[in-house]
């Protein structure tokens, strides 16, 4: 038989092992043998059969890839309970009565896979692994070439004779969702998962669950405790716990919002109200920007995509009350109903705040919105890196959108004075943008930044505002028949104002130095792996091929939480000023990214908390996060 198999061969049969070995509770790791990324190797050699070389120093002169892959552990493996009395007893046999019935089972079905990968691997019809593993589990004498159990204890397949797990494992696969009715080569999906899509019922606050949701649910829970647990002692003033739990509290005293009424937002609509100018609305664009505001232009700083040493800003189209576009062209019923339960949601803001002809201001405001729409880019054109790259000094810029002043703008938005040159991502939009602003009357405009505000506001004023944006957001756009639990939306208010701040105490309980640890391992293992993938590409020239593990050697992995967390120390949290604490937080967001500009690229930065389930490829950073 052929000792060197392909890497794809190597990596299915080490999934497979993966997949049908017993999985460990975390207090139980240290009981089970972790076979290495050498065992489905040696599993094949029809010398060693099952010696799996745990030993670093004996496992780089039998494997080709080296001890580099093959010394870190994989989660895999046998629990060591069912394998060390039979040792004791019989030396040469290793029963499978003595294993548990969920490995045997799950070593019957290997051994079907591994029949055929030996009858792939060796032409003359040899199925050694098949008979490596039936003498493992004493369906067959042991044979001369094959390893004994105390040999294999000795090259590192059994690790120790601990004591025997103190819970009967179970299945790494949760074999009660699937529907065995059903062939998986008809339909894959519901094979898997076809009795938990039968029994599932959807939660009334979700239009939609699968396991990222159920992680997402598990780490609410866990930053809930953490927030608790800081909120039911004094903080000191200016700390993170003070920061914290004043915050979550601000937003779960609905009796205090519901007293308060429009109080919070009455500062933002005095400014509208005081607008006495087209020229004005530079200034109240910019301030929108920096509270979170919707705005006509959207302002963001990210890396110069054709000079990845550089941040530099990037000016886009923004400011729709509907998702995109095409919501307010769709002809469909679909989008007929959308757009008047959008109006609908503009008349009882303007209701809620106390203005008389409520529909007919809303009429006016989605007539301008439309106006806007008909100038923006679709998603496709959007997508097109090429397209939304688009270089202008402020100059040009300018001169691309005259009508507009776009230098007062930058200086409002605080962009500093030096910054020469923007990326502009929709030119013909900043077009359409300023003959919209000739168009639209400064009455209207006056109605839209009003809206505007009083949408941002709505999660932080009374209930009516809240329930309203749920109707039209939630339940409309989304199709979600309840609104989540207030305490769900007080977490998501702390994880998106003070993310890292909440993620340091959530890595301290929840994320262990050697869980981060065993992560880079296993990304350093893909790594290889794909090197030896590229390597063999056939159809991959030599210099592509040399480029390509280039960049494979340089990207950047990042794992868990950041090596450097983010500074909160100028965010001020004041206790019952729900609305203040938000916009205070958007500003001081907004401040952090513009402060990248002119200075050094951070490479150490992450767009997501620790506690969020996510993942993400930044191309610009050449990272996987």
């Amino acid at each position: 038989m052929n000792r060197t198999m392909g890497l794809k061969r190597r990596l299915a049969l080490l999934l497979i092992f993966s997949l049908l070995s017993t999985g460990p509770t975390p207090r139980a790791f240290a009981q089970i043998v972790p076979l290495r990324a050498a065992s489905v190797n040696a599993l094949a050699s029809a010398k060693t059969g099952f010696s799996l070389l745990n030993n670093p120093a004996a496992l780089g002169a039998a494997n080709p890839l080296g001890a580099a892959i093959n010394t870190a552990p994989v989660g895999l493996g046998l629990p060591v309970a069912g394998l060390s009395p039979v040792i004791t007893a019989n030396p040469s046999v290793l029963p499978a009565a003595a294993l548990p019935k969920a490995n045997v089972d799950g070593l019957k079905k290997l051994k079907g896979a591994a029949a055929t990968f030996d009858k792939d691997q060796d032409k003359s019809g040899g199925t050694r692994t098949q008979q490596a593993l039936q003498e493992l589990y004493g369906e067959r004498p042991a044979t001369a070439d094959t390893v004994s159990a105390p040999a294999m204890e000795q090259k590192g397949l059994l690790l120790s004779k601990q004591a025997p797990l103190t819970k009967t494992p179970v299945l790494g696969v949760d074999t009660s969702a699937m529907d065995l009715s059903v062939r998986p080569q008809d339909d894959f999906f519901r094979y898997a998962s076809g009795t938990w899509l039968k029994n599932f019922k959807m939660p009334a606050d979700k239009s939609r669950f699968g396991t990222f949701n159920d992680l997402a649910e598990k780490s609410e829970f866990a930053v809930k405790a953490i927030i608790e647990k800081m909120s039911s002692v004094q903080q000191t003033e200016g700390s993170a716990g003070q920061q914290i739990a004043d915050l979550y509290k601000s937003f779960m005293n609905t009796a205090a919002i519901e007293a308060k009424g429009l109080k919070p937002v009455a500062l933002s609509l005095a400014r509208i109200a005081g607008i006495q100018t087209k020229e004005d609305l530079v200034g109240a664009f910019a301030r929108a920007l920096r509270e979170g505001i919707g705005s006509p232009v959207a302002l963001n700083v990210d890396l110069d995509r054709k000079n990845t040493a550089a941040y530099i800003p990037t000016l886009s189209q923004s400011g729709l009350g509907l998702p995109n576009r095409d919501y307010y062209f769709n002809e469909d019923e679909s989008s007929a109903k959308i757009r008047a339960k959008y109006v609908e949601y503009l008349t009882t803001l303007f209701t809620l705040a106390g203005d008389d002809k409520a529909p007919e201001k809303a009429a006016s405001v989605f007539a301008l919105e439309k106006s806007l729409a008909q100038h923006q880019w679709t998603g496709v054109d959007n997508r097109d890196p090429d397209k939304t790259y688009n270089k202008l000094g402020v100059g040009e810029l300018n001169a691309l959108a005259p009508g507009f002043n776009w230098t007062n703008f930058l200086r409002k938005s605080k962009v500093r004075a030096k910054q020469a040159q923007v990326i502009v991502g929709q030119p013909s939009y900043f077009q359409g943008f300023v003959k919209v602003l000739e168009e639209q009357s400064l009455a209207t405009w006056k109605l839209y930044l009003k809206t505007r505000s009083l949408d941002a506001a709505s999660s932080y004023l009374t209930d009516a505002f809240v329930q309203a944006a749920f109707e039209y957001g939630g339940r409309t756009l989304n199709g979600q028949p309840k609104i989540e639990p207030r305490w769900k939306r007080g977490v998501s208010l702390v994880n998106d104002s003070v993310g890292e701040l909440i993620g340091q105490a959530y890595v301290k309980d929840n994320y262990p130095e050697t869980s981060k640890a065993k992560m880079a391992v296993l990304i350093e293992n893909l790594r290889a792996a794909y090197a030896e993938r590229i390597q063999g590409l056939d159809w991959m020239g030599e210099e592509t091929k040399k480029k390509a593990l280039d960049k494979l050697g340089k990207f950047t992995p990042k794992i868990g939480y950041p090596d450097k967390w983010r500074d909160y120390s100028k965010l001020s949290v004041r206790p019952g000023d729900l609305l203040g604490n938000a916009r205070r937080s958007n500003r001081h967001e907004y401040d952090r990214m513009l402060a990248k500009l002119g200075k050094p690229i951070d490479r150490g930065e992450w767009q997501m908390t620790p506690q969020t389930v996510n993942a993400y490829y930044n191309s610009g950073m050449n990272e996987i996060v």
